[in-house]
């Protein structure tokens, strides 16, 4: 009955789409799967939507949500501290009444018979102008890759292939600036995705209709952030390179950017691109890895292969955060009057 109901609300919008923008449909029962924080974006407007009024314009009629079983995932939170309806991933709710499915940033390949329960389909929210960035970290490797701007792209989900689906509409232009860390981005497309999404919806019939083939010359890889991608090599990555990598997830304690000092981990807590008057106190030291002090900022300062970055924080084993003013009492100081150098060494 509903796959035959909705039959009829594409055959109708078919027959009047010339006429769309005043064309009314009944709001959808929504299933939303995600995550993280870019996915709690588009969830928190779609429960507003949920609670508009009944009468106004809506998009959705009805919201429940799956989640993966890890504790404290954002939309878990979410969902909980709100009283949606929760469902763990793998599991599903059974001969369930759901017109389409909205998928964030969910992170797992969602079979084929699970896709066609949906009478009008799953759709993503992808961070990417697709098919560029395809994959796990779209967000992270735009910054990573120093491209100067990106988007976001709501997709048809295709079964087998992530991001491979038909687009059904991407949203304008994102700059990305030279400070632009990958949380600043993140915070920028899911609002952007989150709007676009309900406009796509409450057009949803439209959209599909023109939904377009993703031009796969242009097809670009945005694979899942592992610890080798945090790893420095000072002798090949100029100080240009490091400060991508830093705002794209160094930042992050869980992807501190790594390197060894005397057979030592030497974890990158916080970093900036020198000043001019850094710069210059630096410029005596040649060789990469080298590590000095520069008093008058209270910074490391570190040779790359071509410039220098400048370190306000790091680790050291598994000691807790200290300053580079610590580390220079308690280590540089030490090999000066040794009349050694510190050198920061690569992992691999």
């Amino acid at each position: 009955m509903l796959k035959f109901k909705h039959l009829c609300q594409v055959l109708k919008w078919k027959q009047f789409h010339h006429n769309y923008r005043t064309y009314t449909y009944e709001p959808y029962n929504v299933l939303f799967f995600g995550t993280d924080d870019y996915a709690l974006h588009c969830l928190k407007r779609l429960k507003s939507d949920f609670e508009k009024v009944p009468g106004t314009h809506k998009a959705v009629k009805k919201l429940e949500v799956v989640c993966l079983p890890q504790a404290n995932v954002p939309v878990k939170k979410f969902a909980l501290s709100n009283n949606l309806p929760l469902h763990t991933w793998p599991y599903m709710p059974k001969n369930h009444t759901f017109d389409v499915a909205v998928v964030v940033s969910f992170g797992k390949l969602i079979p084929e018979r699970i896709i066609k329960t949906f009478p009008l389909g799953m759709i993503n929210i992808h961070a990417s102008f697709l098919p560029a960035l395809r994959g796990a970290a779209p967000i992270a490797r735009a910054v990573e890759k120093g491209l100067k701007e990106t988007g976001v792209t709501i997709m048809q989900i295709k079964p087998n292939n992530y991001d491979h689906g038909l687009i059904l509409d991407q949203s304008e232009t994102v700059k990305i600036k030279d400070s632009t860390t990958s949380a600043d981005l993140r915070n920028d497309l899911g609002s952007i995705g989150s709007k676009l999404c309900l406009e796509v919806l409450r057009e949803l019939p439209l959209k599909l209709k023109l939904a377009k083939q993703q031009n796969e010359s242009c097809a670009t890889a945005a694979p899942k952030l592992t610890l080798h991608d945090t790893y420095v090599n000072w002798y090949s990555m100029d100080s240009d390179h490091i400060w991508k990598k830093y705002r794209a997830y160094g930042f992050d304690k869980t992807f501190h950017l790594r390197c060894l000092y005397n057979g030592t981990l030497v974890r990158l807590v916080h970093l900036s691109l020198c000043t001019e008057d850094q710069q210059k106190h630096a410029a005596k030291v040649l060789s990469p890895g080298c590590v000095m002090y520069h008093k008058k900022s209270k910074r490391l300062l570190i040779a790359c292969k071509t410039g220098h970055i400048a370190c306000e924080k790091l680790i050291v084993d598994k000691h807790k955060s200290m300053s580079a003013e610590s580390f220079n009492n308690g280590y540089l100081q030490k090999q000066t009057k040794l009349n050694k150098k510190i050198v920061f060494l690569s992992i691999l």
